[in-house]
């Protein structure tokens, strides 16, 4: 029973270590127009945009698509034709 009560703290601390690590503290800075910018890899980077691209086709907003320059600064995303 001891076992049972001490691993359930030992993994509650690990989770809550988590939780903290990745949730709350993250990999963000203070971005100059007062938001909280997100720091990510460039592989991480392509990863979100990809993602964006393909939640913008899948709710058929070419328009959107097309001309979505603002988001993310110089970096334009071209929409696949279909």
């Amino acid at each position: 029973m001891r076992l049972c009560w001490t691993l359930t703290v030992v993994l509650a601390l690990a989770l809550g270590a988590a939780v903290f690590l990745f949730g709350i503290r993250g990999s963000v800075a203070p971005a100059s127009d007062g938001r909280t910018a997100i720091l990510l890899e460039p592989a991480e980077r392509d990863l979100v945009l990809a993602e964006m691209r393909a939640f913008l086709q899948s709710t058929q907003a070419s328009d959107l698509l097309n001309n979505c320059v603002g988001c993310h600064a110089a970096f334009r995303i071209d929409a696949v034709k279909n």
